[in-house]
């Protein structure tokens, strides 16, 4: 770890080669903390999606009916229609906590999910600081589209399914890692994703011309507003 003086670094009268040097310590020290970071979301939202379940027994709209003199009121046909369902709740309270949306608090827990379990390869090598956080996520990016992801990612699984995808997902995770982990720990981020879709394809072409059909059927065209009063 890097030790700072007492009374502070000065880095801009540093030499190119000692601040180049000071810069990769640093980016290895960066990728330590993210590991810790990834082992501490799991502990916070866990190993894999739960669902909660939650009973509404007042204001139903039956009850809501009656206030309103509608003696008939509206009664559910069956319990079903009193439960709530929420699927990994712990993203709202992590997102709200970070001061992040949503979404971008699944993709942190999904990845950090998939990282502490079948890509403990992929986790060890970013707490050692051989890759960086941006290769680890396309390494957990390519996991995420292999048979059995679902062990980690899905909602609503029994323990029993859950189990016999994780035998699946692991297998599969393990090929993933052998052919891309030595190229995340030379390359770019961008050749390491060109790398990791051809192990995708490798590991599973079915899925993959799968995934490739269901796109072509919800492709979109969308515009995105840049700065300056220009839009793409």
């Amino acid at each position: 770890w890097l030790h700072l003086p007492a009374d502070g670094l000065d880095l801009l009268r540093q030499s190119l080669d000692d601040a180049i040097t000071f810069v990769r310590v640093l980016s290895r020290q960066v990728a330590s903390l993210a590991a810790v970071e990834a082992q501490a979301t799991v502990a916070a939202a866990s190993g894999h999606p739960l669902t909660q379940e939650l009973y509404v027994l007042a204001d139903t709209a039956h009850d809501a009916a009656i206030r309103r003199g509608d003696e008939r009121g509206s009664r559910p046909d069956t319990d079903a229609e009193r439960v709530i369902r929420i699927h990994d709740a712990a993203r709202e309270e992590y997102a709200a906590a970070l001061r992040i949306s949503p979404q971008q608090a699944h993709t942190i827990i999904q990845t950090s999910r998939l990282l502490v379990g079948p890509l403990a390869r992929t986790l060890d090598a970013l707490a050692g600081g051989e890759i960086t956080q941006r290769h680890a996520a396309v390494v957990a990016d390519a996991a995420a589209r292999l048979p059995g992801a679902d062990a980690v990612t899905g909602t609503g699984i029994p323990d029993t399914a859950r189990a016999d995808l994780a035998v699946v997902h692991d297998q599969a995770c393990t090929v993933l890692q052998d052919r891309v982990l030595p190229t995340a720990r030379h390359a770019t981020v961008s050749m390491t994703r060109q790398r990791a879709n051809r192990a995708v394809l490798a590991i599973d072409p079915q899925g993959t011309e799968q995934r490739r059909r269901r796109a072509r059927c919800t492709q979109d065209v969308w515009v995105t507003h840049e700065q300056d009063g220009h839009s793409l």
